[in-house]
């Protein structure tokens, strides 16, 4: 796209909505409208997860660059310590609206950030269409066989790592915690990534 700030900007911004309209709505929606709101929210996700990545060869030189994917990728981990632990305390020590205010702020500070990187426009593609780009990124991931088994594991372990989601917090509670600390159950698992 010709557009790429505004899809990179996409992500948080979209985050800090949906984190606001969670908090503007709370006490007046029933709770399906959460779960729409958690599914807005989760759209721009392969841009968080790997669309960030592609900007590191546009602002890193060439010789550092094997170091900066590298600590791109902690970052991810040192985030999953932080972020998660930061959320159980505060919503364990003051309330979860203030976690999801916390969240709609770091979303807020990302954007600010994210509008200062150099990003320049995509080129635009005339001779394909979109959808025979899919189709061209499908193949390949089908042909060829680790890429086809590293995207297949990831896939799997994405949506298992959706259940310790929402398994932590009960998990924490059932072990007689307040549901806040399934927060430290994740940076716990992010501490174990990470080395």
């Amino acid at each position: 796209t010709r557009h790429r700030r505004i899809a990179f900007l996409s992500s948080p911004v979209i985050l800090c909505a949906v984190m606001v309209a969670y908090l503007v709505t709370a006490q007046h929606v029933p709770g399906w409208v959460f779960i729409i709101l958690a599914f807005v929210a989760g759209l721009p996700s392969p841009i968080r997860t790997g669309g960030f990545s592609g900007l590191i060869p546009t602002v890193v030189p060439e010789p550092v660059l094997p170091r900066a994917y590298g600590m791109e990728a902690a970052s991810y981990n040192i985030a999953g310590i932080a972020g998660p632990a930061l959320a159980g305390l505060v919503a364990g020590t003051v309330s979860a609206e203030w976690a999801v205010a916390a969240t709609a702020i770091a979303a807020l500070i990302a954007t600010v950030v994210i509008a200062r990187v150099p990003i320049s426009p995509g080129l635009p593609n005339s001779e394909r269409s979109l959808r025979t780009d899919l189709r061209a990124g499908l193949s390949l991931l089908w042909q060829v066989r680790p890429l086809r088994a590293v995207t297949v594991a990831t896939t799997l372990s994405q949506g298992f790592f959706g259940l310790v989601v929402l398994g932590f917090p009960l998990f924490a509670h059932a072990l007689g915690h307040k549901r806040a600390v399934g927060g430290l159950l994740f940076s716990v698992l992010a501490i174990g990534a990470l080395a």
